[in-house]
């Protein structure tokens, strides 16, 4: 009888154990998802920022040639080419941030954020209205609205 109780105390010892053990692991893989997901903001962060830059720079470029285009300095081409680099910039910081975006939703979700939207009510079945002609249903609610504010 001693050794059967010894036997469940260990039994529910050894329980514990791989609990609590378990329960460490999803704590340390949580960290690390946190982790990951501020490693990659600050990697998009400073690609935004590089992004930005390359598109006030294709801008300046584009502004430039137009101007010279426009005092006869510069063969279209050249307007046509910068305007190219600026578009492929607008392009590359959309996608950048798009990147963040989701990198941020993703170290949200890591801290335990939730996803999920709340529901709207779904409007009642048994909606008193429901096969009364329409004149008399808006009779009906305005009538009801008039009791409701007295």
């Amino acid at each position: 009888s001693g050794g059967a109780r010894r036997a469940e105390v260990d039994a529910a010892r050894a329980r514990a154990d791989a609990a609590g053990a378990a329960y460490a692991g999803v704590v340390l893989n949580a960290l690390r998802e946190v982790e990951d997901a501020l490693v990659a903001d600050q990697a998009n962060q400073e690609r935004l920022n590089h992004t930005r830059r390359r598109m006030a720079e294709a801008d300046s470029a584009d502004t430039l040639a137009r101007e010279r285009y426009s005092r006869g300095v510069e063969p279209f081409l050249k307007v046509l080419e910068t305007e190219r680099r600026m578009r492929s910039a607008e392009e590359a910081l959309i996608t950048t941030r798009a990147d963040t975006w989701n990198t941020r939703i993703d170290l949200f979700l890591a801290l335990g954020g939730d996803w999920t939207l709340p529901q709207a009510e779904p409007e009642s079945a048994n909606d008193s209205t429901v096969g009364v002609p329409a004149e008399q249903a808006t009779n009906d609610t305005k009538m009801t609205e008039t009791k409701v504010s007295s």
